[in-house]
């Protein structure tokens, strides 16, 4: 997909629009860019829409342009899109893109970007989503639109540096978790736990609501999602060493005949003890 058409200039920070984005700045980052561009400039553009009414919406930078806000500074350097040369999905495909491309992004936040950017690429490719009307295409079509679904996802993943799999762990993530987890979840130790939200996502909305009502009440109910999951099913969560003792016989029974024996040799004394205590010898 080729790019929109663009100018490169330097425009006023007072007419810029930031609008609803889909993550808000970090006042850490943000203070930190200030001192870099107070030094060096902005070295990377910003990237804005010029819309007919004579203002600018933002379309990526929104660190780098809160940062010459708070510097005070009057203008900023800008890669300048005019509004009909851009579709709205593309706005929108430039934010996840950058937020996406961002180290910092806990695992949450990452599904989240994620998932709209798969969104907004079938936007922009809709005839994967379209099928035949006459049955004797439909097979063919099935494949096609297959075919097509792949390489859109390959071309993100790839644009993203994540391999398909992790791609497609990610979306599934964040498109199982029901609205109200979605938003009880952003700045709690689990955004960032990525086995936590996988289990998390695979249960049904009432479910993970108790899950979480558990999990995020003080004092917490339950230290994991597992734990938390066998309480909300009104089984009780094994204790500290009943799990030890699990992970024991676990381990005993993946050894070979040869790491059994030494095994047996190691905790010899012990087990002697034991089987008399048993009366089993």
């Amino acid at each position: 997909m080729r790019g929109p058409r663009a100018t490169y200039e330097q425009i006023p920070v007072a007419s810029i629009d930031v609008g609803a984005r889909l993550r808000q700045t970090d006042p850490a980052w943000v203070e930190a860019l200030s001192v870099l561009i107070n030094e060096q400039g902005v070295l990377h553009p910003i990237s804005v829409v010029h819309e007919n009414s004579g203002r600018y919406s933002l379309l990526a930078g929104a660190h780098r342009l809160d940062a010459v806000k708070a510097l005070g500074w009057d203008t900023i350097d800008a890669r300048v899109t005019q509004a009909g040369w851009i579709k709205d999905q593309e706005r929108r495909l430039q934010e996840i893109l950058e937020n996406v491309a961002r180290n910092e992004l806990n695992k949450l936040d990452r599904a989240a970007n994620l998932a709209e950017l798969i969104a907004v690429y079938e936007e922009l490719h809709p005839e994967i989503r379209h099928g035949g009307d006459r049955k004797s295409q439909a097979t063919k079509r099935k494949d096609e639109n297959q075919v097509a679904i792949f390489a859109i996802r390959s071309e993100i993943a790839d644009k993203v540096g994540l391999s398909d799999r992790s791609l497609r762990m990610a979306v599934a993530i964040w498109n199982g978790l029901s609205t109200d987890s979605r938003n009880r979840l952003p700045g709690t130790w689990l955004a960032d736990h990525q086995a936590s939200l996988q289990t998390l996502s695979t249960l049904d909305a009432a479910m993970q609501k108790k899950v979480l009502d558990l999990l995020l009440s003080d004092p917490a109910g339950a230290d994991t999602v597992a734990d938390a999951l066998m309480l909300a099913e009104g089984r009780r969560a094994p204790k500290a060493d009943e799990l030890a003792l699990k992970r024991a016989l676990t381990g005993f029974t993946r050894l070979d005949r040869q790491g059994r024996r030494d095994f047996v040799r190691q905790h010899q004394a012990t087990l002697i003890t034991a089987l008399r205590e048993e009366g089993l010898i």
